[in-house]
């Protein structure tokens, strides 16, 4: 193998033999091209007509304020949860506690708050717990307030009427 950055040997040139034996090269020969004839010209040919492009959106301010991002702990926007059993179950608890001090009228109220606070626990798993556990809890509390005061009303009640007719003597 040879060396490529090597450069090579110039050959010698050969001798020539005789002058009558050398043959003149001859011219190379061209052939003639056909003349052309000029053909009718072609109907223009219309190009597809495409619908301007829509504009570019505008570049961004660079000196927005960064998109925020959501919230930990909240959830994308979906459906509505149905919390209705939940929501009475608390109005009605709290309408039971205040009613509880007049003679006890919060019994029926905090009886409903309760049902309702245990069916909204089962039927409405997406619902804010805290409201079914207020309800119920609420409910209890008027239960328990309706009873003493009822029984403190019904005890007022009976002595009132028990004083009127022992001191009927006082009018002679």
């Amino acid at each position: 193998m040879t060396d490529p950055t090597t450069p090579a040997a110039p050959e010698e040139p050969t001798p020539a033999t005789d002058a009558a034996s050398v043959v003149p090269e001859a011219a190379p020969v061209v052939p003639e091209a056909a003349p052309v004839v000029p053909e009718a010209p072609a109907a223009p040919v219309a190009e597809p007509v495409v619908p301007p492009a829509a504009p570019a959106a505008p570049a961004a301010n660079p000196y927005a304020a960064p998109a925020a991002a959501p919230a930990a702990g909240y959830a994308p926007a979906g459906a509505p949860v149905k919390q209705t059993l939940s929501i009475v179950s608390f109005i009605l608890g709290i309408v039971g506690v205040i009613f509880a001090f007049v003679y006890g009228f919060g019994l029926i109220p905090g009886i409903v708050a309760v049902i309702l606070g245990f069916q909204a626990k089962k039927k409405e798993p997406g619902a804010p717990k805290w409201m079914s556990l207020t309800g119920r809890i609420t409910g209890f509390v008027a239960i328990g307030l309706s009873l003493i005061f009822g029984l403190l009303g019904i005890i007022a009640i009976v002595a009132y009427f028990a004083l009127l007719n022992s001191g009927g003597y006082y009018y002679n």
